[in-house]
């Protein structure tokens, strides 16, 4: 019985920091929306780190927080 209450509070507290990262990675994804809304592509662009790289679909590669911004601008002005 104490073995199968171990395992519980082990996988318990497996899925504690998993609960805390979905809740930043939704946070920094709303913030992502409200930039992008305002038009804020150099916001939107700090959110990413200096050496990122975006895989934009039927696109080449993006890398760079620079090139980053350049190209949402870039895709933005096309909507």
């Amino acid at each position: 019985m104490r073995s199968i209450a171990l395992v519980i509070a082990f996988a318990i507290s497996l899925t504690a920091p998993a609960s805390a990262q979905k809740a930043e990675i939704e946070a920094v994804n709303t913030k992502w929306i409200e930039m992008f809304n305002k038009g804020d592509f150099s916001g939107i662009a700090s959110l990413y780190s200096t050496d990122a790289t975006a895989l934009p679909p039927g696109s080449a590669m993006v890398q760079g927080r620079v090139a980053i911004e350049a190209w949402r601008k870039k895709w933005a002005s096309r909507s």
